[in-house]
């Protein structure tokens, strides 16, 4: 039974790849967390909500903005500011969200002109174009494998239109993919089609009685095997276990990602396993989304 919590996405949940139109919600200055010889440093955590397109709208988005250096952690140094690529990051985010900034006291240090920039751009709508990227492990092993969203760039609103450039590869972890269930045993199972081919189902009631074929005197009847008719088959009870459909040869099929999170294993061909013929995975997937 569904509830209306199979539809709603889970915390932290990604988006696709594209662009979408997002508030400024907040902007926290604190400081990285450091690893191994590097010190902790001057950063700013900015959250953001989507508000166009309406599919994902109040979906969080999170980026960081590290200001200090190995050498001057805590950006104390002017310098520090200007050769620091989060605060060139920063800049294109105030320039994208288009505010004023005439009352901000330049004669003060850079942090705290920073300070009053960010209750300038707090609430303030802006274009971001945002990526799905895949951590390797580099900075901590830990989280090697696990797929994040990442800000790419910040733009003023109305200079690009919002939508999703990669709905099959992210959408899954954004929307609540559908319930995967067990394939249904069935009498038989037909073999992978061939590539371009076209199966046209027959009904067995259409189709012309088999007549009986002439015993052989001293042999027992054998069923005829003319190529249009069809012979008699054997009780379900007393039939064995149909053999399992060959795989499809390397490179002609690829494994789906929605039947390996049911639990079917890869490399092995659909129903016992989630591998599927490149010629048939548009329509397996539509059979996903029907589920």
């Amino acid at each position: 039974m569904m509830t209306y919590l199979d539809e709603v996405p889970d915390l932290g949940a990604l988006v696709p790849g594209g662009t979408y139109v997002v508030t400024i919600e907040d902007i926290e200055k604190g400081v990285s967390s450091g690893s191994g010889n590097k010190p902790q440093k001057l950063m700013y955590s900015m959250t953001v909500r989507i508000t166009e397109p309406e599919a994902y709208i109040d979906n969080p988005l999170y980026d960081n903005f590290v200001i200090g250096s190995d050498e001057d952690p805590y950006a104390q140094s002017e310098e520090t500011w200007k050769a620091s690529m989060g605060a060139r990051r920063f800049k294109q985010l105030v320039k994208a969200s288009q505010v004023p900034l005439d009352g901000v006291d330049s004669g003060m240090a850079p942090e705290d002109q920073t300070d009053q920039i960010i209750e300038l751009v707090r609430e303030q709508p802006v274009v971001v174009s945002v990526d799905v990227e895949t951590d390797d492990g580099t900075r901590d092993p830990r989280f090697k494998g696990r797929k994040r969203n990442r800000t790419t760039g910040y733009y003023p609103l109305g200079t690009r239109t919002p939508g999703v450039v990669e709905e099959t590869s992210a959408s899954a972890t954004a929307r609540p993919m559908p319930r995967p269930t067990t394939p249904k045993p069935t009498a038989t199972r037909p073999a992978p089609k061939a590539v371009g081919t076209t199966v046209v189902p027959v009904v067995p009631s259409q189709l012309p009685p088999t007549p009986p074929a002439r015993p052989r005197p001293g042999r027992p009847p054998v069923p005829s095997m003319g190529p249009a008719r069809i012979t008699t088959a054997a009780p379900l009870a007393a039939q064995s276990a149909p053999p399992a459909p060959p795989a499809p040869k390397k490179g002609a099929a690829i494994n789906c990602d929605e039947c390996v999170n049911a639990g079917l294993p890869k490399d092995v061909a659909y129903p016992d396993g989630a591998l599927v013929n490149r010629a048939e995975f548009a329509t397996h997937i539509d059979t996903h989304g029907e589920e």
